[in-house]
């Protein structure tokens, strides 16, 4: 808001700006993105294995608030034993802290977590820094950074995460 005007924020009452910021968030429901097709197959198959599941999620510009509303309405929520929203922990990946913020609210053991995500840097690094085990989703080529840091495991699609989990548990057994 006071980027389109200088001091509009300090003019404008609290519960004005309050509303403002609930239309915009709320913005996702006018033209939500499609859920990746493999994604309730991928969270129904972890979970029946018996894993715990937490979602940290680097908001930009949508608030947490809104993220879970939208998960709710897919019928996504369910899955998730944690959820870690950069806007209401005010961290943001690649922070240790949000990592291990993560792994205390789960109560699993850090060398039984596995980080899943798809940059290398935001993800793969930041997991690392705490001692993760790491799967790179390696589907945008634009997200391919110079980091000298390498997953455990690298897979095309989501739709093969559950495999390379199951991979990391049996390889750490």
């Amino acid at each position: 808001i006071g980027h389109m005007d200088t001091g509009l924020v300090e003019r404008l009452p609290e519960r004005v700006i309050e509303q403002i910021t609930t239309v915009y968030a709320d913005s996702l429901f006018d033209y939500p993105p499609p859920p990746h097709p493999d994604a309730v197959s991928v969270l129904n198959s972890v979970r029946e294995k018996g894993y715990r599941i937490a979602l940290i999620s680097n908001t930009g510009m949508t608030p947490g608030v809104t993220f879970r509303a939208y998960m709710e309405q897919l019928g996504m929520l369910k899955y998730f034993d944690v959820l870690i929203f950069s806007d209401e922990v005010r961290l943001a990946k690649p922070s240790r802290e949000i990592f291990l913020q993560t792994i205390a609210q789960l109560g699993v053991p850090t060398e039984e977590v596995v980080h899943v995500g798809d940059h290398l840097l935001i993800d793969v690094l930041g997991a690392r820094l705490v001692g993760l085990k790491t799967i790179w989703i390696e589907t945008h080529d634009e997200r391919r950074t110079k980091v000298d840091v390498q997953p455990d495991v690298t897979v095309a699609s989501l739709g093969q995460v559950d495999v390379a989990i199951e991979s990391l548990a049996l390889a750490s057994h």
